[in-house]
């Protein structure tokens, strides 16, 4: 009896009144708020990652697509990337082809 209820209630109600009327009238605003879980799971601090999620949030989004332009066309006309670094670390290979996509927030 509960599970005929219960599809019942999926197929008649739940459509009918989340997506045909709570989803399609409903303004939304969701606002993701910086917590300690968030903070855990970025091993910071609730402060220090508080500091993060608000100076990310408040980023000049032009301005930084501004600067990103110099590096786009580096790369636009360069063939071959070289990355040296410690313990024997000594990569290269070749961008030449590869689009340049800044992500700069759009």
């Amino acid at each position: 009896m509960f599970r005929r209820t219960s599809r019942r209630l999926r197929a008649d109600g739940w459509k009918q009144v989340h997506h045909d009327v709570r989803i399609k009238r409903t303004r939304w605003c969701v606002l993701r708020w910086p917590n300690p879980s968030m903070a855990q799971m970025a091993e910071m601090s609730t402060e220090a990652f508080e500091d993060f999620f608000f100076d990310v949030c408040t980023l000049d989004y032009r301005q930084m697509s501004r600067a990103m332009q110099p590096l786009k066309q580096l790369m636009e006309k360069t063939d071959r990337v070289a990355l040296k670094g410690p313990r024997d670390t000594d990569l290269s290979f070749s961008i030449k082809g590869i689009p340049a996509i800044p992500c700069d927030g759009r």
